[in-house]
């Protein structure tokens, strides 16, 4: 797929998101990929709730709600507008990858990220991804054992020293370490 179509595609999964009052999000880290829909904010009080959440104000239980609002559900509404808009347009199930591979992995530039409306794909470190996948309760327990390897963690203690670098540990849910000491 040339560069011209995948940024078309791109374009084309972007605005059927804004469509259904999401942002999709993508982080890329090496051949590991976290699908994300981020939820627009309703009102303004919801915009305070995030800043709030961001800077770590108010009660952990409020945060953990705004983050779990905040975040959506795992990439669902990502996931379904990319099955459709392969369907739309007599595209491969496996689409996106060839577009995430052509864009991000075979050209010599080094891009960083794309943003369209709706839409935004990120690179990441893999301990960020690692985090996101950890902290948003996403359901890629093979992904995360693959990151645990590459990251050559050990021990939950090693799991938590990462995840703290990039959220706040009063934000960390009893479910959120319940899984982790199940990874191990």
């Amino acid at each position: 797929m040339s560069p011209e179509e995948s940024e078309k595609y791109l374009k084309m999964l972007g605005a059927e998101l804004q469509k259904r009052q999401v942002s999709g999000e993508i982080l890329l880290a090496d051949d590991e990929v976290l699908l994300l829909d981020i939820k627009q904010p309703e009102s303004y009080e919801d915009t305070e709730a995030r800043i709030a959440y961001l800077r770590g104000d108010g009660p952990a239980v409020e945060r953990r709600r705004d983050m779990d609002a905040y975040f959506g559900r795992n990439g669902v509404v990502l996931r379904e507008e990319i099955a459709s808009l392969a369907n739309k347009e007599g595209l491969p199930d496996s689409w996106l990858d060839v577009v995430l591979e052509a864009l991000f992995y075979l050209q010599p530039s080094q891009i960083q990220w794309i943003e369209y409306s709706g839409l935004r794909v990120y690179c990441s470190s893999a301990d960020y991804l690692f985090t996101m996948k950890i902290v948003t309760g996403y359901q890629d327990e093979v992904g995360i054992r693959k990151l645990i390897e590459k990251l050559h963690i050990v021990d939950a203690q090693a799991v938590l020293a990462i995840i703290t670098k990039y959220i706040p540990e009063q934000l960390l849910t009893p479910e959120i370490y319940l899984f982790i000491e199940r990874l191990f």
